[in-house]
């Protein structure tokens, strides 16, 4: 199957992506192919649909119409295992093969796991997708979750700690700064979330990490042993330390990549005619002066739309304050 674009993923960039593709070609032929069996949705909504405030038709962001209005064919629940650029394919799970024009990758990132004992137990979780909601909706009600810890007080952690805590679950953040959003506030501000926290029931340990997880009789979580040798009794455990890009694919293309894929000013890879946007991808950090994967919405926002002009042979540059690197 031959198409003009090709586009791997369906979150923010993917979908921004799209939707330019159409704005400059309305002919063209597009196919999407995304891992997840889902229509497109807000990722940062899912905690709100874990903690029971939103309803989950209310997370998608785009008109069950979206891909038939776009003219876009979908490979829904489909992987990409294999990237050739010479012959300008990929391959899917399924040994499927679609051939591109132009190639946008929008994979996205993936949980950092870091190499815990215990992390395989029944009852630990990471928290970036609609089916982890699903199953640790589940799990919390086959279970009756009571207790929980959050490994890491950064944004996914505090949004998670919210959810739990509009379940009536008590709730335990372990963090290895000396404070809560550490990577976000200055020591007043994240003084303020910790007070409100703590009005709440909710319990912090800063500058401390989660060494061990314990399993009861069945394999499920029991409790966390922390780095100075504290016990904290638990039935649930999430790992929110941070998304890493997802790279796996790369390997053997000649796509050049650090810790994301690097790209010019066009979101151009080393290969000419792929491209890439979103959490995927290094950015310049305005904040910090440096480069790095920044998975921040409205930059993934508008890099898919500035990937496809390019892609679409309309020539426009990123903002400059947000370059990502040269190749």
């Amino acid at each position: 199957m031959k198409t003009k674009y090709l586009i791997v993923g369906n979150s923010t960039a993917a979908i921004n992506a799209a939707e330019a593709i159409r704005e400059e070609d309305k002919k063209g032929s597009i196919m999407l192919v995304s891992d997840e069996s889902h229509h497109t949705y807000s990722r940062p909504l899912i905690t709100y649909y874990l903690g029971n405030k939103v309803e989950e038709d209310n997370i998608l962001y785009r008109p069950l119409s979206f891909y038939d209005d776009l003219n876009i064919r979908t490979f829904f629940g489909k992987r990409v295992i294999r990237l050739d650029p010479d012959k300008k394919q990929v391959t899917l799970d399924d040994q499927t093969k679609l051939q591109f024009e132009k190639l946008l990758l929008a994979t996205g990132g993936t949980p950092f796991l870091p190499s815990i004992p215990g992390r395989e137990l029944n009852g630990v979780f990471t928290f970036t997708t609609l089916e982890d909601a699903y199953r640790v909706k589940k799990f919390i009600n086959d279970h009756q979750v009571k207790k929980a810890v959050v490994i890491g007080g950064g944004l996914i952690g505090l949004k998670l700690t919210e959810a739990l805590l509009a379940l009536n679950i008590q709730v335990t953040i372990v963090e290895m700064a000396d404070r809560i959003l550490s990577a976000t506030f200055d020591k007043t501000a994240s003084g303020i979330i910790e007070k409100a926290l703590n009005m709440t029931g909710c319990s912090m340990m800063t500058g401390n990490t989660v060494e061990k997880i314990i399993a009861d009789r069945e394999g499920r979580v029991e409790s966390v042993i922390l780095k100075d040798n504290a016990r904290i009794d638990c039935n649930l455990v999430f790992m929110a330390i941070g998304v890493l890009p997802r790279i796996d694919l790369l390997k053997g293309t000649g796509i050049k990549f650090n810790r994301g894929i690097l790209v010019n000013e066009y979101l151009q890879t080393s290969i000419p005619d792929i491209y890439a946007a979103g959490d995927v991808v290094e950015t310049y950090d305005l904040l910090a002066n440096a480069y790095r994967p920044l998975a921040i919405l409205p930059n993934a926002s508008l890099q898919g739309k500035i990937a496809v002009f390019n892609m679409a042979g309309i020539r426009k540059n990123y903002p400059e304050y947000l370059y990502p690197i040269k190749c």
